[in-house]
């Protein structure tokens, strides 16, 4: 697997920065209790992807709830309609990292330059939400040790 921390420039000051530069996938985390409901069904529309940290924060939190194990969704920008990305209200009001302060200063520069973008968004705080269901492939899930989703087990007979 290739080094899946794409998000290497953040929000630090980089005049260069772009996703389509320095994003190639993005990252969902879940638990491995959901995977086969979003395998059949699709992610619901307003899902949240972003770097593979952001994703494993949130696979652990929905283990947390739902149990089961962590697992990560991957897909390519491309996979998506860029125009339809919008800004995660919810990581701007609650970020998961420990460096908030800065992030939240970094933000507020792009704020005073007028609305910020979602691609202002997922370089400070490493996610977006896309408002469609996504479909997702079982190539496209992992569990976060990075080995391969198993196969349901099947229901036992009765």
């Amino acid at each position: 697997m290739t080094d899946p921390e794409n998000l290497s420039h953040r929000f630090e000051e980089d005049p260069d920065w772009s996703v389509d530069r320095d994003v190639d996938l993005l990252w969902h985390g879940t638990s491995s209790n959901l995977a086969d409901s979003i395998l059949q069904e699709g992610l619901r529309p307003g899902s949240h992807w972003g770097s593979l940290e952001v994703a494993e924060y949130f696979a652990e939190r929905n283990c947390a709830e739902h149990g089961g194990r962590p697992v990560l969704i991957r897909l390519p920008v491309s996979a998506f309609s860029r125009e339809d990305f919008m800004v995660d209200e919810q990581m701007v009001d609650f970020p998961v990292f420990d460096d908030y302060d800065v992030r939240a200063m970094a933000y507020e520069e792009v704020e005073a330059e007028g609305e910020p973008t979602w691609e202002d968004c997922l370089r400070v705080y490493e996610s977006v939400v896309y408002p469609h269901k996504v479909t997702v492939d079982r190539s496209d899930i992992m569990l976060a040790s990075g080995a391969p989703l198993p196969e349901a087990s099947p229901a036992p007979s009765r």
